[in-house]
């Protein structure tokens, strides 16, 4: 990610406010991820489409992070790895658009979500 999604991340409160990493990834999922999927759906605005299936995308991935069959160091582990797929995929050229501002605003949400559970826990 770069400054500029940094910058623009906003973590939803239930999820600042998660008591695990576990349920702030349910919560970011539900109420960022989940909702700007749909409400880009149907929309004549193909930047917009797009960028509401890669959130869609991701909102499926953070399901099959958070399953309930997963340890809690899992979860953790999982995420991290997530969070290095996106800023792999940030830093790969010929992609530009919904794609990448999905990735980047994404990315950097996971990153401050990622930030502030381990903070919390040290």
């Amino acid at each position: 990610m770069n400054d500029y999604y940094n910058m623009k991340a906003a973590i939803p409160r239930q999820a600042r406010h998660a008591l695990d990493l576990r349920e702030a990834l349910r919560e970011w999922r539900k109420i960022r991820l989940l909702s700007v999927a749909k409400s880009c759906e149907n929309l004549k605005d193909n930047y917009r489409t797009e960028f509401g299936q890669y959130h869609k995308t991701h909102a499926t991935h953070a399901a099959q992070i958070i399953n309930e069959d997963h340890s809690d160091e899992q979860v953790l582990k999982l995420a991290n790895n997530w969070l290095k797929q996106f800023k792999n995929r940030f830093k790969q050229k010929g992609f530009s658009g919904a794609r990448r501002d999905a990735t980047g605003i994404c990315g950097a949400e996971l990153e401050q979500i990622l930030l502030s559970f381990e903070a919390n826990n040290e």
